[in-house]
């Protein structure tokens, strides 16, 4: 069960309850607030409960093609399903609740439109996350690796799962933009510590430490 739900989620449920769905009028701000937080905490622990079975999706990719997925394969194949999974549970959870007449005759909106709304959330997104140093293990507040963070993710960790290196690659990045010291290579003192924060952060996730895409044997 997480503690907070993930700042985003939270102004998504607030927003939703308050202006689409409504909330009692005779309620107080305070009752309102500890609504909207408990309401985007059960939704946040439904998401990542379903997420939790999401291990096998590597291994998966792996019997269907003989092979571990490459880098942005696995980043896809993960990304892909918290999407999936975050659409659904919204949309059970929350969007059902909406009145049907306003589900019914939403206001249209181009294409156009909507793909500038979604950068613009995005980026809005990404700027709230910034500073906050355990971003990296959130799917929906961290950037994408850069590719020097990626190459060096797989010297770092190439006798480990494409997991760890997909992980590790966002570690590297956070880092990165915070302009702070990342291991030069497996050799580095940093990388120990490194190891340590994704290990500790795939533990915490109920995720595997070991699977397949090893570049290299141990």
């Amino acid at each position: 069960m997480t503690e907070t739900p993930p700042e985003n989620l939270r102004q998504l449920v607030e927003v939703t309850w308050r202006t689409r769905i409504g909330l009692p009028t005779d309620w107080s701000e305070t009752q309102k607030a500890n609504f909207v937080e408990d309401q985007a905490l059960r939704i946040s622990d439904l998401i990542e409960a379903q997420m939790q079975g999401q291990g096998p999706l590597v291994r998966q990719w792996w019997d269907e093609h003989g092979e571990a997925p490459d880098y942005r394969t696995t980043v896809t194949l993960i990304e892909t399903a918290r999407r999936s999974i975050t659409e659904a549970v919204l949309a059970q959870e929350l969007y059902e609740q909406i009145p049907h007449s306003e589900r019914d005759f939403p206001e249209p909106v181009s294409v156009e439109e909507s793909q500038e709304r979604e950068l613009l959330q995005e980026e809005m997104r990404l700027q709230d996350a910034a500073g906050d140093r355990d971003r990296w293990i959130d799917p929906l507040r961290r950037r994408d690796p850069s590719s020097e963070a990626s190459e060096l993710s797989r010297q770092l960790w190439a006798d480990r799962s494409a997991l760890f290196r997909v992980t590790g690659a966002f570690l590297l990045q956070a880092r990165t933009e915070d302009d702070e010291p990342v291991p030069t290579g497996p050799s580095d003192p940093l990388a120990a510590s490194f190891t340590n924060q994704v290990s500790q952060a795939l533990v915490s996730a109920g995720k595997p430490l070991d699977g397949p895409g090893k570049l290299v044997d141990p």
